[in-house]
C-alpha cells in the first residue's frame, strides 16, 4: 500500500474515491438537526439533498480535526446561526439543511473512504489528517459536484477559499458559475433556503 502524501493529490483520479454512505440527516422534536454517528477524525463529507425522485442540492466540506465535532457545530448553528448568513458557511449550509428536511426533502450524508482503490486492485491509502492533501481532494471534489448541474451549496465553490483550482490548472474564474451558492451548472433545480 501507498500513502497518499507520496502521490500529489492531483495524481489520485476521483475514479478511485470512494464514498461511504454514513446515513440520513434528521431533525428532533425540537427542531434540531440530528446527524447520523460519525467518527472523531479527520475527514472530507458529503451533504445530498434528495426531492424524492432525484438530487437536487449538495455540498462538500471538511473537517481538519473531527467529522463527529463538524457534524455538532451543524447542530449547534442550526439553533443559533451566527450572522451574516452568506458569510458563515456553517449556519447557512444548517439552514439550508433545517428548511430543506421541513419540505419533506431527505438528506443523505456520506464520507470519503480513507481507502482508495485504482482499478488494478491495488489500495492507495488516503492521508486525510493531512490539510494540503485533504484540501485539495476536497477542491476537486467540489468542481466534480459543480459539474453534475444540481444546486452547490459550497459558497465559491469552497468555503474559505475563493480560488478554486482545477485539475488542468484553471482558477474558479474558469468556472463562473461556481461564485456563488446554488449557481454550479445550467437548470439547476429549485430549492429555496432561507438567509
Amino acid at each position: 500500500m501507498s500513502r497518499s502524501t507520496e502521490k500529489d493529490p492531483v495524481e489520485i483520479p476521483l475514479a478511485w474515491i470512494l464514498w461511504m454512505p454514513v446515513g440520513q440527516v434528521r431533525t428532533d422534536e425540537a427542531g434540531d438537526l440530528v446527524f447520523p454517528l460519525a467518527a472523531a477524525v479527520p475527514g472530507i463529507y458529503r451533504f445530498m439533498i434528495d426531492d424524492g425522485t432525484a438530487v437536487v442540492a449538495g455540498y462538500i466540506g471538511q473537517a481538519a480535526v473531527s467529522l463527529a465535532k463538524r457534524f455538532s457545530l451543524y447542530r449547534s448553528r442550526g439553533r443559533r446561526p451566527s450572522h451574516p448568513l452568506e458569510r458563515k458557511t456553517t449556519s447557512r449550509n444548517a439552514r439550508c439543511l433545517i428548511d430543506a428536511l421541513g419540505t419533506g426533502h431527505t438528506v443523505n450524508v456520506a464520507l470519503v473512504d480513507a481507502q482508495a482503490t485504482g482499478p488494478d486492485g491495488r489500495a492507495v491509502m488516503l492521508d486525510l489528517a493531512d490539510r494540503a492533501f485533504r484540501s485539495s481532494l476536497e477542491r476537486r471534489l467540489i468542481l466534480e459536484l459543480c459539474r453534475t448541474g444540481i444546486k452547490v451549496l459550497n459558497r465559491y465553490g469552497n468555503p474559505g477559499n475563493r480560488t478554486l483550482l482545477n485539475p488542468a490548472g484553471g482558477t474558479s474564474a474558469d468556472l463562473l458559475s461556481c461564485r456563488r451558492p446554488g449557481y454550479c451548472g445550467q437548470g439547476a433545480k429549485s430549492l429555496s433556503c432561507s438567509t
